[in-house]
């Protein structure tokens, strides 16, 4: 009697030789899924986002989904692991869920790279389909605000006083603080003040 259960042998290689395709159904009929960003898009904040599963058949679905954040260079390049985590979840037929996915300002404070970016990996299994459901998504943490408002009528080539405002985001007293200004040759060199 043969056996006609399907299995995970001959599936294409590096070398793109021909190979019989597979016969378990693709994941990416099975389930769509995308992160959205619920809050915290500033340094200082919590940062929030849904990761969002559907289920595209009419089963219902036990869904695996392996969540990992990371602090990241403007190149992709990994610099600190933000966040790691493991969740399950039954889907209905043609229905889907929203997993909450939480990084603290606590967790990042320190761990963040010069560009604020993170970027979120979820890579997504339900047996006994074939492959993974790869959701993935950037955010860049905005830097606190300064305005800058002029205390008299500014005129060409002759001084002129400015007022820095700066809001503190975090929940906690900042002291040291160094404002720098440069560029955009209105100053010969940079002017920093404490």
């Amino acid at each position: 009697m043969a056996d006609n259960k399907p299995t995970r042998e001959n599936k294409p290689t590096v070398d793109n030789k021909p190979t019989r395709e597979c016969t378990f159904p693709c994941i990416n009929e099975q389930l769509a899924g995308e992160f959205k960003l619920v809050s915290g898009q500033a340094i200082g904040k919590d940062v929030v986002l849904n990761l969002i599963l559907t289920n595209l058949t009419t089963e219902k679905k036990q869904v695996n989904a392996e969540i990992r954040a990371c602090s990241v260079l403007y190149t992709k390049k990994e610099v600190n692991e933000l966040l790691k985590e493991s969740k399950a979840v039954t889907l209905e037929a043609c229905k889907g869920t929203e997993i909450p996915v939480v990084i603290t300002y606590a967790v990042y404070e320190n761990l963040m790279t010069p560009d604020n970016s993170i970027e979120f990996t979820a890579a997504c299994s339900c047996d006994p389909y074939d492959g993974m459901l790869i959701v993935q998504t950037n955010v860049v943490l905005d830097n606190p605000k300064f305005e800058i408002k002029p205390k008299s009528k500014a005129c060409v080539n002759k001084p002129a006083e400015v007022e820095i405002i700066f809001t503190n985001p975090l929940n906690r007293e900042i002291t040291n603080i160094v404002v720098t200004a440069e560029g955009s040759g209105l100053l010969k060199n940079p002017v920093s003040v404490k």
